[in-house]
């Protein structure tokens, strides 16, 4: 299961309209899609002055191929309208994904090198 979100920083003020903006527009066409198990949206302070309000999108996927044949390469958000750019302060550059397998088996591969290092360092 891959977990794919990006964020979106926004004022208090236009937190709930940035949210159902962005739900609407990026979150509503995945629902459905082969492949994305679920979406959502979260709103939370943050207690910055900078950055006081993020709006948090996430939808989860069983496979790199599945969000791949969705999205495409390219995980970023999308370009902002005119009428997107008046709701935010400051959007990810980077999307986020979480591929706990992918977690997992890396940290295997790591353990299986300690366990190596170990025996060789033990004869």
């Amino acid at each position: 299961m891959l977990r794919h979100s990006w964020s979106v920083w926004t004022t208090p003020e236009l937190a709930d309209e940035a949210a159902a903006h962005f739900e609407r527009e990026l979150l509503d066409p995945l629902r459905g899609v082969e492949g994305c198990t679920a979406t959502m949206t979260v709103r939370r302070p943050t207690g910055s002055r900078e950055d006081p309000y993020e709006v948090r999108l996430t939808s989860m996927w069983t496979s790199q191929a599945a969000l791949r044949a969705a999205l495409g390469d390219d995980w970023r958000p999308p370009e902002l309208t005119p009428d997107e750019a008046r709701l935010v302060l400051r959007v990810a550059l980077k999307a986020e994904v979480d591929d706990p397998e992918a977690r997992a088996a890396a940290a295997e591969r790591a353990r299986a090198e300690e366990r190596r290092r170990q025996a060789e360092f033990h004869d």
